[in-house]
Formats: C-alpha cells, structure tokens, sequence
C-alpha cells in the first residue's frame, strides 16, 4: 500500500550557483518539503507573489534584484505576513544583519544544523 505524506512546508530558494541550488532542492525534497527555486531576484518575486511560499532561503548576491531588495520590495508589497525570510550568505556584512531578515544561514551550510534552522522556521 502506498502512503502519501502530506508535505511539511512550502519552501523557496533563491540561488543563483545552480550546484548549491541543486543541493538545497534535492536535500529538502528528500526531507518531505514542496520546493520551488528561483536563479535571480525577479523571478523570486514572482515566485513569492504567485506561490506563497512558507520559507523563504535567500542568496543575498543574486543577479537582477539583490536579496536584500527582493526582502524589502516583498515586505513593502505586504507578501511576507506570516512568512519567514533567512538570507543564505558566504559572509555577515552590516547590511545584511540590518535588512531585517528572519534569520542568517551562513554558506557552506552545516548539514545537521541547516536541516535544524529549517525545521525550526517553519513550526
């Protein structure tokens, strides 16, 4: 008999470098999370617009539209209510820290922690 589990949450990634992109997507599928992905900022936007993801795991330097930005027009766009938002980052710059991110994954990601921050995001 087949079971079918319902999904644990709806997660986004935005990223552009496709090798950690892939990684992330095949990681949290395994998981049992729905993921959606996007390469650069506008098409996160239109992601976050169409799809309202639960979580949202975002590379601050992406192409187009800065993670920063994608955070600020989301939120001044009244998208993020009950959302969370963690920048996914290879450094801790001051703007980054200030933007007002839910939380900060730091790049390369510590698997068992990575797994336990997402877990965390969307109870």
């Amino acid at each position: 008999m087949l079971r079918i589990e319902k999904m644990k949450g709806k997660i986004l990634i935005v990223e552009d470098d496709t090798v950690n992109r892939t990684f992330f997507e095949s990681l949290l599928r395994e998981k049992g999370y729905q993921v959606l992905s996007a390469m650069d900022g506008e098409e996160a936007l239109a992601l976050i617009k169409r799809e309202s993801p639960s979580l949202i795991l975002i590379d601050v330097s992406i192409p187009k539209v800065t993670g920063v930005e994608v955070l600020r027009q989301s939120r001044e766009q009244g998208l993020l209510t009950g959302k969370k938002v963690y920048a996914l980052t290879g450094s801790l710059a001051r703007e980054i820290e200030e933007a007002g991110f839910d939380g900060i994954i730091t790049k390369p990601v510590r698997l068992e922690q990575f797994l336990e921050t997402i877990k965390k995001a969307l109870e």
